[in-house]
């Protein structure tokens, strides 16, 4: 991917865990605003994308008022790794 090309080539080391989250955090806000875009921040709990690391389901917790990614990723351990499977 032309992510993983580009973190090498800019840092000359492997992505973090880290990383990709916030790239996925940054793509995901991304496609909202050019989807909505200056009212992108009303269809944050109807809007679901998925990025490298994950997808985002956001629904806001009624009593705190945050917003949580209600997307489980489901993983099976097959021949020494880890591969997604939904």
């Amino acid at each position: 991917k032309k992510f993983i090309t580009d973190y090498r080539k800019a840092y000359n080391d492997e992505p973090s865990e880290w990383a990709f989250r916030g790239y996925d955090d940054m793509t995901y806000i991304a496609r909202m605003m050019k989807a909505f875009g200056k009212n992108w921040q009303r269809h944050i709990d109807d809007f679901v994308a998925e990025t490298y690391h994950t997808q985002y389901r956001l629904q806001q917790n009624k009593q705190s008022g945050t917003w949580q990614n209600t997307y489980l990723n489901i993983l099976k351990y097959q021949h020494h790794e880890l591969k997604k499977i939904n």
